[in-house]
């Protein structure tokens, strides 16, 4: 059977052996053969090439042109800044008088009408005032006549008129439409051309001499003392500095030991005055006697008061 099998294999392979031969001698029957295997081989070959052709073609005239706009835009933006800025392109140092090579500021065109010069509103006497940011400020101001004094907050009416800005020494109302001013009184005519005083250095000193007697207040009675003024943390740059002072109930402790509306208590003795509890270790030294320094901040100036206590 195997040997059946074996003759039968060899037979099928000579015989192909000898087809393949006989084409090969013949041109004929094996272009007839191959001929539809050499035609899709061609136009494959064909296809490849003509679509390479195209790609190239469009990649170079594409990216030239995007490549040539980015040239001139740069090119553009190059010339314009290319050279010495102007001189008006540095008014800002001026108008600010960042290096202080100044007496006086020019005034900045952006904060034109400010600080009026304009109709005074005279119902009110401003005795201080607190500018935090556009928002956020407080004034302290006394009625005429009245000798009481009360804080306003920016967007509050104070009498007729709208409070809408703060600055240092002024505050902005609006009255009907109308611009009306107020300032403290000590700066109404002072020179402009005083240098700014730095926030929190010592500038002026006073000294205070008082009987024990006339700050008895129960140590204790925490809440008591409190409620004889409003006492709110102030921030600055979002830090606590201290504490700031004002609505003082007239004949209260506050006012016996010579704070005043709007003053800001920074240090005691040296030491920051951060914390509610200070304010109780503060009268409790002062019943105890002695002498305590207190740096504070009044009317946008720095003062240290000087107790002493027998």
């Amino acid at each position: 059977m195997l040997k059946i099998l074996r003759t039968s294999i060899a037979h099928s392979i000579k015989k192909w052996c000898d087809h393949l031969f006989s084409t090969a001698a013949n041109p004929a029957l094996l272009f007839r053969a191959l001929g539809p295997f050499l035609i899709l081989v061609i136009i494959t070959i064909i296809s490849y090439l003509t679509v390479d052709i195209i790609y190239k073609i469009a990649g170079l005239t594409i990216p030239a042109r995007s490549v040539s706009a980015k040239s001139k835009a740069f090119n553009g933006r190059a010339a314009q800044t290319s050279g010495p800025k102007p001189a008006s392109g540095y008014d800002v140092i001026a108008q600010r008088n960042l290096f202080l090579t100044t007496q006086k500021a020019i005034a900045d065109k952006s904060t034109k009408g400010f600080i009026s010069t304009g109709e005074e509103y005279t119902a009110f006497d401003l005795r201080g005032t607190i500018a935090v940011d556009d928002d956020f400020g407080f004034i302290v101001v006394e009625e005429k006549g009245r000798g009481k004094q009360k804080l306003y907050r920016i967007g509050e009416m104070v009498g007729s008129a709208k409070l809408v800005r703060i600055t240092r020494s002024a505050a902005i109302l609006n009255s009907g439409g109308r611009e009306l001013v107020m300032r403290i009184e000590e700066t109404k005519d002072s020179s402009h051309t005083t240098r700014p005083l730095r926030f929190g250095s010592s500038q002026t000193q006073s000294g205070i001499t008082m009987s024990k007697q006339e700050v008895t207040e129960n140590p204790g009675d925490l809440k008591s003392i409190m409620s004889q003024a409003v006492v709110q943390p102030f921030l600055n740059a979002g830090v606590q500095e201290g504490y700031i002072i004002f609505n003082i109930v007239p004949g209260s402790l506050y006012e016996r030991v010579g704070l005043q509306n709007g003053d800001i208590i920074i240090e005691v003795n040296g030491k920051s005055f951060g914390k509610a509890v200070d304010l109780l270790q503060l009268v409790n030294l002062m019943q105890s006697g002695g002498n305590i320094s207190v740096n504070l901040i009044r009317n946008g100036k720095s003062e240290t008061i000087n107790y002493s206590f027998h």
